[in-house]
């Protein structure tokens, strides 16, 4: 239940919106709409919410 919290944190700061799955070996960026068929919260690396 803390990883949903987590990843829904993520998602009302607009996380997703500068993060690209890693991967295809890309570095992050501004476009995810390529990627987001096979895009998953699971994958996205912790972070600290407060930064």
């Amino acid at each position: 239940q803390q990883k949903e919290y987590k990843n829904e944190v993520k998602m009302r700061r607009g996380y997703l919106k500068h993060v690209t799955p890693r991967a295809a070996g890309e570095p992050p960026g501004d476009v995810v709409c390529r990627n987001s068929k096979k895009f998953d919260l699971n994958l996205l690396p912790d972070m600290d919410e407060d930064q």
